[in-house]
């Protein structure tokens, strides 16, 4: 056995261990209350065709009628605004604290047009001031949002300053839009505007259509969110990536990802369903649950922390997420994958005739159609989770690239290679002790000394798994 593969063994028994220790900070980040609706306020009620008079034919602009409303319900003390069937242009509408918006399955939103030359948002939550207790949601199914070619630089919700919020049931057709339909950060306008969305529920959206680079959600700074049945055709689906040039280059306090929740997140034909990647940023704990690929590059990209050329802080060091977990992971192959042009080097040599001609490329060169790569791309400096791992149709992939990543799975516990973790492995931990090759990472006792005296408490790993 090489040292190679001693050290693969010996993390491994690590990553079993934190899987147990991860398990209270499951328990307690669930307990907590994301949105809370025993504070919603619903005495006012107003509708946006009935009493602000848009006209719901989609030829006009009724920023002005649904802002109206939204301002009338809020300094009512909060309440309703209803949105009917219809087809509805709106740009900017700044969502107040205690109104929520409910909108008919039938109806169709989209940016007004011509679009501006920066970003189009069609609803902001928390952008000026404060706002608590909102929601946004379809009510008889999922509202729709069309986002045209002409308006590709568009964000659909806004998140900032925005304090126990639910959006829910909605479905974007995208463009290939070159920002993700959810994106959630603080305004940091100023050293003190540093506000993030905290204690939120996102659930029941898709998008169709999304850029590889992009996808239906993307997190930049949270605080308490829970995100639940999601789907994305394309881009990335819940994107957890603090990548922002400010945002690492002021590092204001207290501002990240944390205590993020996540429960049957899929992607198809796209670049991943999950992706982690903290930059310089340094992030809290994240639990998801029952991920899906369809077809796409990866279920999961996991990236390690790295100053960006992009950033001007001399201080900065690569960034960290807490101690996280990713369960129930599930990789289909395909062969319609949007693969970011570093990425082919982790599609295996037999599959790399079926990747599309850069000169072909949907976005410009920024990636490519091709076969999924692999069911978790594993590259981060900290500590995660991956439990009940499968994968259907790859033929040639290992489940993790790259392969010496194969090292983090708690599955790999595996020190006899018999292809299950079970005492049969004690024996064989024994000996990878005995040989001298003496690691920190197999520490299971936590002594600071890797030696037989962490074969008990391998032994007890093993008995809860």
């Amino acid at each position: 056995m090489s040292s190679k593969t001693i050290r693969c063994r010996f993390i491994a028994t690590l990553v079993i261990l934190n899987f147990y220790l991860v398990t209270s900070s499951v328990d307690s980040v669930v307990a907590q209350n994301f949105y809370d609706p025993s504070l919603e306020t619903r005495d006012v009620i107003v509708d946006v065709q009935a009493d602000y008079g848009a006209n719901g034919l989609g030829n006009r602009d009724d920023s002005n009628r649904f802002q109206s409303a939204i301002d009338f319900v809020s300094r009512q003390g909060g309440g309703v605004v209803t949105v009917p069937q219809g087809s509805y242009q709106i740009r900017n509408v700044d969502l107040k604290s205690n109104v929520h918006v409910e909108i008919d399955a039938n109806a169709v939103l989209s940016p007004l047009l011509p679009p501006t030359n920066r970003i189009n948002v069609l609803f902001r939550l928390g952008n000026s001031a404060l706002a608590e207790n909102v929601s946004i949601r379809g009510i008889g199914g999922s509202f729709n949002v069309e986002i045209p070619p002409a308006a590709s630089r568009t964000m659909v919700f806004s998140l900032l300053n925005v304090r126990n919020f639910y959006i829910a049931n909605v479905d974007i057709q995208d463009s290939l839009s070159v920002f993700s339909s959810f994106s959630m950060h603080p305004g940091l306008r100023t050293a003190n505007d540093t506000g993030i969305p905290t204690r939120g529920t996102i659930e029941n959206a898709r998008t169709f259509g999304a850029h590889f680079g992009y996808g239906l959600i993307q997190v930049q700074a949270a605080d308490s969110v829970n995100f639940r049945n999601l789907y994305g055709e394309g881009g990335v689906t819940l994107r957890l990536e603090s990548g922002w040039a400010r945002l690492n280059d002021w590092q204001p306090n207290g501002v990240g990802i944390f205590d993020i929740v996540g429960d049957n997140i899929v992607s198809e034909d796209g670049n991943a369903a999950v992706m982690l990647s903290p930059h310089a940023m340094f992030n809290g704990e994240v639990h998801i649950n029952n991920i899906l690929s369809l077809g796409s590059g990866f279920a999961a990209r996991l990236g390690g922390g790295f100053v960006s050329r992009r950033y001007t802080n001399p201080n900065l060091v690569p960034g960290e997420f807490a101690a996280s977990s990713l369960t129930n992971i599930r990789a289909v192959y395909g062969t319609n994958a949007q693969i970011r042009r570093d990425h082919i080097r982790f599609v295996p040599d037999e599959l790399v005739g079926l990747v599309q001609d850069l000169a072909d490329s949907e976005d410009g060169g920024e990636s490519v159609r091709g076969p999924s790569a692999a069911p978790v791309l594993f590259q981060p400096n900290y500590d995660v989770s991956l439990v009940n791992l499968s994968q259907e149709g790859f033929e040639f992939s290992p489940r993790v690239v790259p392969e010496e990543a194969f090292q983090f799975n708690p599955l790999l516990g595996d020190c006899n290679l018999d292809g299950v973790v079970n005492f049969a492995d004690i024996a064989p931990f024994t000996r990878l002790l005995s040989r001298g090759t003496f690691l920190e990472e197999a520490d299971c006792n936590r002594d600071g000394v890797v030696d037989s005296l962490d074969v008990r408490p391998f032994i007890e790993i093993l008995s809860r798994s």
